[in-house]
């Protein structure tokens, strides 16, 4: 048996129930019908992204340099410039990790993480602790140089699992 559903101005009896549609804006608003195909829209999206890897895959090496010589600060430097150059270190690698994604560079997001919880556990960096740093520096360079795109297969799985040997054993001292 159906449920009874209330008319049209009547209230509801007890234990009856309906249920109101509300009206959907948002469709009335969308791009169809207006002229714009979302399948070019996609096509001049990725044909932008395309554009703009070249210019991400630059700012990157400019950021590693950066890092080398905040790195370079921290082993040359007095002990008071540390904080500032930890700080240094720390923006780095989440810029570098940041957009690696959007331009297909997923190995350089995960080396990127890694990168980053290994530089938000420094207080006093000890020598191990910067080459720890530049071995992922280095492991993004040989990214960047390769081309590697995505996950970057089995050479990507050899550079992420050095990593994670390395920074275990560097934790362990």
């Amino acid at each position: 048996m159906a449920a009874p559903t209330a008319k049209k101005g009547e209230r509801g009896k007890a234990g009856a129930c309906h249920f109101i549609q509300p009206p959907d804006f948002i469709k009335s608003k969308a791009v169809k019908g207006r002229g714009v195909d979302l399948t070019t829209v996609e096509e001049q999206a990725q044909a932008m992204v395309s554009a703009l890897k070249g210019e991400y895959l630059e700012r990157v090496k400019s950021e590693l340099a950066i890092l080398e010589k905040a790195v370079d600060s921290i082993r040359k430097g007095a002990p008071e410039e540390r904080g500032g150059a930890l700080r240094t270190l720390s923006h780095i690698s989440h810029e570098i990790t940041g957009q690696a994604g959007t331009f297909g560079f997923e190995l350089i997001t995960t080396i990127g993480n890694s990168l980053c919880e290994f530089v938000a556990e420094l207080d006093d960096p000890t020598a191990n602790d910067l080459k720890a740093i530049e071995i992922h520096a280095d492991a993004i360079r040989v990214v960047i140089s390769q081309k590697i795109q995505g996950s970057g297969g089995e050479v990507g799985q050899h550079l992420l699992t050095g990593i994670e040997a390395m920074v275990a054993k560097v934790r362990a001292r």
